[in-house]
């Protein structure tokens, strides 16, 4: 009986320790070919949680290939792909809590998660060198179940990058402009582009994919240097202005090059912000506030605050006088969005900006919107003849 109780009780543990030690028989050897995801699956930074439950006396351990790896020259735009290699070294089964990449332009694949003794693993990392140019280095941590020194530890993907083109800068900022300005209107960004590669350049026009934009380009070396005189071109309208100029270089390497653009186009009197998203299923009273500024050097009068939804209450407090001012807006909870979307329209008696209009949509559930509402940044657009009317933009 005593005999019979013993093999039951030897049966039941060997069951278990295959159990526990099933997934960790089928870890093998891997090569350097990039991310796989025939592995168990990990994430780029972290897990669900621990699997491995570490029995007295097991002391995993990880010894890794090499820490580091430097990657020889790429091309800007080129990803970059390393399988970084590990043993467990130890007496116990080896687990990866977390794979936390440093910077945003670097992913972990699908890594090794847990390895029994003896067993190998893999991390394989992806890096993207978009927008880099010259010596790169990136460090992504490793997180595992091991004791200090090997419980974080720091992996390096490093080498050169070489941009076949070059144009600083990255991208075109002219920062606020007055609308009201002429001096400020009329400024310029001048934009750099060099040509690195042993064969000559033959760059094109830039083409702008912004009216309110436009570059004019100048050869300082022929085939080698170019200089890009970037400027505004009026009528522009209040708010973010964002663009875009675009080359054709004729290098294999870099065919094409996009440079951004952008701009705040600050009216003479501004409404902050000039939408309004009221949330769905609304079960209390709202209050939401709006500054007005005058950005001009002439002191202004607020007329009047109009909704276009009597069940909306509008006040105004000048906390500057005549240049600046905050609106309150009372919601109540039984404010229903009319058909067409609402405005609360403020008149001023401003000569440049005598109507400001804040534009209301409603969030449904899923993120569809009710109402019309204005593009991020762009002045709300009102019908002229009855500007508690909203209008398509």
């Amino acid at each position: 009986m005593a005999f019979r109780v013993c093999r039951t009780w030897f049966a039941a543990m060997v069951i278990a320790w295959m159990v526990r030690s099933a997934p960790l028989a089928a870890q093998s050897p891997v090569g350097n070919a990039g991310p796989t995801t025939s592995q168990p699956a990990g994430k780029d930074t972290g897990t669900s949680g621990p699997l491995v439950q570490l029995n007295p006396g097991e002391v995993p351990k990880i010894s890794f290939d090499s820490l580091e790896y430097t990657y020889p020259r790429v091309v800007t735009g080129k990803d970059v792909f390393h399988d970084f290699t590990f043993k467990n070294t130890g007496n116990g089964p080896l687990e990866i809590l977390a794979v936390r990449p440093g910077c945003g332009c670097t992913t972990a694949g699908a890594f090794d998660r847990v390895v029994a003794p003896g067993g190998m693993g893999r991390i394989p990392l992806k890096m993207n060198t978009d927008k880099f140019s010259g010596f790169i280095s990136k460090s992504t941590m490793v997180v595992t179940n091991c004791v200090q020194p090997d419980s974080a530890i720091t992996l390096i993907m490093k080498g050169d990058v070489w941009e076949p083109v070059t144009f600083m800068p990255k991208t075109v900022g002219f920062g606020r402009v007055s609308l009201q300005d002429p001096k400020s209107l009329a400024a310029t960004q001048t934009l750099t582009i060099i040509n690195n590669s042993p064969k000559p350049a033959s760059l094109s026009p830039p083409k702008s994919n912004n009216p309110g934009v436009k570059g004019e380009m100048k050869v300082v070396e022929p085939g080698k240097k170019w200089e890009v005189i970037v400027s505004l071109v009026p009528p522009l309208q209040g708010g973010v202005l964002g663009a875009s100029l675009e080359f054709e270089t004729g290098v294999a390497e870099m065919p094409r090059l996009e440079v951004p653009v952008s701009a705040y186009l600050a009216a003479d009197i501004e409404i902050f912000p000039n939408r309004l998203q009221l949330p769905p299923n609304r079960a209390n009273d709202l209050q939401r506030q709006f500054s007005i500024v005058n950005n001009s050097t002439t002191p202004i009068k607020i007329w009047e605050a109009k909704s276009s939804n009597t069940s909306l209450k509008t006040s105004i407090e000048e906390t500057r006088p005549g240049f600046a001012f905050k609106l309150l807006l009372d919601v109540p909870k039984s404010y229903a969005l009319r058909k067409g979307g609402d405005v609360i329209s403020v008149r001023t008696d401003s000569a440049t900006s005598p109507m400001l209009s804040i534009v209301i949509s409603e969030a449904k559930m899923g993120g569809a919107m009710r109402g019309e509402a204005v593009n991020v940044g762009q002045p709300a657009v009102v019908d002229p003849a009855n500007p508690t009317v909203p209008v398509k933009p």
